[in-house]
């Protein structure tokens, strides 16, 4: 992805359910159910009448599945303060669906207007329903405004929205099950934050930025991200380390929507037109 340079800016915030959450939930309050949100094997799609915002973990071998229809993205970015201590977030209770802690500066932006503060980013998926916000997300710019995400009032969660389970030990002869948990994200260095209203969360690590179209110059993540290639973009190479979806949204194999309730994601038309994608 070609991407120009912006500077990060901190936030933190938490809100309630996005579009996706609010159709879903009026759905399941007309069959008289309670919300509830579990983490699922990701190889064979969960029982979509039951939860549709149940959290499933995606396997590693089809995390970019979520990427083939090339959905718009916001991207989240982190970053210790200077001034503070280091904050990784390990273990945090599966059922609190935790937002992120302090002290973290974080930016936000779409796709298309990116500069990692580290090399640790995640996308997130949004739905029909958050398009103003998207327009907003990609019409400024943290260095200018300080703390974007506090002003635009986007919600911020942990990761899979911090339902995923640990990981379950291997037995012999047996694989594991189980989802790896959202709320350890220590091997990403510090805690990115996810965009709670979205519907998918993407963790990836950057591991390249080519400042030229012809590979002239390459820089490692973290280097001067300040300094601009010569049409003020970036290339970014990264890695998805893993990826979560609300169960609505994932059969086993394809990313979207299951029901026709369920809000779509969005693709971008240019002039700030979407367009939405549903599956025949």
């Amino acid at each position: 992805m070609r991407v120009p340079h912006a500077s990060g800016g901190p936030g933190i915030l938490g809100s309630p359910g996005g579009a996706a959450e609010r159709e879903a939930g009026r759905s399941k309050s007309a069959r008289g159910g309670e919300s509830a949100s579990v983490c699922s094997d990701g190889n064979a799609g969960a029982d979509v009448g039951e939860d549709p915002l149940a959290v499933v973990t995606v396997p590693p071998h089809m995390c970019a599945r979520l990427l083939f229809p090339n959905p718009v993205c916001l991207l989240t970015t982190a970053a210790a303060r200077d001034a503070a201590p280091s904050s990784e977030v390990t273990n945090q209770p599966a059922a609190d669906a935790p937002e992120r802690p302090e002290p973290l500066q974080v930016n936000v932006m779409t796709l298309s207007w990116l500069t990692p503060i580290d090399n640790h980013v995640l996308l997130n998926v949004p739905t029909k329903g958050m398009e103003e916000t998207v327009v907003a997300v990609g019409s400024c710019s943290g260095k200018d405004l300080g703390d974007k995400m506090r002003h635009l009032g986007i919600g911020s969660c942990f990761p899979g929205w911090g339902y995923a389970q640990p990981k379950t030990p291997k037995r012999k002869g047996k694989a594991a099950s189980g989802c790896q948990n959202s709320g350890d994200v220590s091997g990403f260095g510090v805690g990115v934050p996810g965009v709670s209203d979205c519907i998918a969360h993407a963790v990836c690590t950057v591991q390249s930025i080519q400042d030229q179209p012809d590979g002239a110059s390459r820089r490692k993540p973290g280097g001067d991200a300040g300094r601009e290639g010569p049409a003020g973009h970036a290339l970014i190479f990264g890695r998805i380390d893993r990826a979560y979806v609300r169960a609505g949204w994932w059969d086993g194999r394809n990313f979207a929507p299951r029901r026709r309730d369920l809000p779509p994601f969005l693709t971008f038309l240019g002039s700030k037109r979407f367009a939405y994608v549903r599956p025949e």
